[in-house]
């Protein structure tokens, strides 16, 4: 069930919640808003004590929700006037409002004033309901063209054969070092010295190497 058929709903139980408030404690929740007069801090500890002693067809949330409504409304806020007394579920005065909760009353009732002023009106909501649903099938259109590619794709890849891995080439042997030419491995030759020759006056002497 979606949120629109299911608002009808949550909207008869808020106003069945309302209704029990209004008949269990009528000068906390007086039916004619001229009557409405500020209510004392925590008054909703007081509502679910309250709660817990009923046997009421409605949950505490809607319990919860309705008080939340009641106080949310401007007619409750512009009775918040700094030196107003709040009462409690019997009607009873139990402390006054103060100058801060009567500023910040105030300042909320220009902010919801604000809101209704820049609330679009039913054209422009309509606009922007067929705005956003089709923006809505174009993201679903965009993501089921992703996914038709996206089979595509694999099923092509699918299709192609697996490719044989390349052998592997073996290792060259490592050469081994050829054994050096015969001409290389014998001793170089020694030269003899040769024999000194000291020529003297007239004679030549020879003397033999060692």
């Amino acid at each position: 069930m979606t949120m629109t058929k299911k608002s009808p709903v949550r909207r008869a139980r808020q106003r069945k919640a309302t209704e029990a408030l209004q008949a269990a404690f009528p000068l906390a929740f007086p039916v004619d808003e001229a009557d409405i007069r500020p209510l004392a801090i925590g008054i909703r500890d007081d509502l679910i004590a309250w709660y817990a002693t009923q046997k009421l067809n409605i949950t505490l949330n809607y319990i919860i929700g309705a008080l939340r409504h009641h106080c949310w409304r401007t007619a409750y806020r512009q009775k918040l006037i700094a030196g107003a007394m709040r009462i409690n579920l019997k009607g009873e005065p139990v402390s006054p409002v103060t100058e801060e909760a009567a500023a910040l009353a105030v300042e909320q009732i220009k902010e919801a004033e604000t809101a209704r002023l820049n609330r679009p009106d039913e054209q422009t909501r309509k606009l922007l309901r067929r705005q956003a649903a089709q923006a809505k099938r174009q993201a679903e259109a965009a993501a089921k063209q992703a996914e038709a590619a996206a089979k595509k794709a694999a099923k092509v890849a699918a299709s192609k054969p697996a490719s044989e891995p390349k052998p592997k080439q073996k290792p060259k042997p490592a050469t081994k070092p050829q054994p050096a030419p015969a001409a290389a491995l014998t001793k170089p030759a020694v030269a003899k010295p040769a024999a000194t020759v000291i020529v003297k006056k007239k004679r030549t002497i020879v003397i033999p190497p060692a």
